[in-house]
């Protein structure tokens, strides 16, 4: 028993000691992207004033009564009134939420941006960017997630990391 026991514990470590806790971050040409193409399918629009009339808003706890939000610029102005505003969208029956962060993305291009700006996520952020040029074009997109990005991983000399990614060899 104690020896059956001994070898579950020797075979999960190993097992866990050359698994990756995120595929993605192996730098190596079976994960990396042969082209990058940061074509946009939909083109930034001009921001205008606009209300939401009748939307119910999340305060961190519960949903309110339906109210009227006000946005310029993309951005949450004022709640109630909404003067000069160009654009009205109903907003009956629906529900306004934070931005949703995702704090641990690989997205390789525009088009990446794109999709997960639809998918209604505000904030991408990538903690491992080994193309700075790359991570510099996706935060400069107007209209979509804004996308934070840190520079390569700090990883310790002999360790799993540095053996994987070719940029430390």
């Amino acid at each position: 028993m104690r020896i059956t026991t001994l070898t579950s514990i020797f075979a999960a470590s190993q097992l866990l000691a050359g698994g990756e806790a995120c595929p993605f971050h192996l730098n190596d040409d079976e994960h990396s992207s042969p082209s990058i193409n940061n074509v946009r399918r939909s083109m930034p629009t001009n921001s205008t004033k606009t209300a939401i009339q009748d939307i119910q808003v999340f305060n961190g706890r519960k949903f309110g009564k339906p109210q009227t939000v006000c946005l310029d610029d993309g951005h949450i102005i004022g709640f109630g009134r909404c003067a000069g505003a160009k654009t009205i969208v109903n907003g009956t029956g629906k529900f306004l939420i934070p931005g949703l962060i995702d704090n641990h993305v690989h997205l390789t291009d525009v088009r990446s941006l794109e999709d997960y700006t639809s998918y209604g996520c505000t904030t991408a952020m990538h903690m491992n960017c080994a193309n700075f040029t790359q991570c510099a074009t996706l935060a400069r997109q107007s209209g979509l997630a804004s996308f934070l990005y840190a520079s390569m991983a700090a990883v310790g000399n002999g360790s799993l990391h540095s053996k994987q990614q070719k940029w430390y060899r």
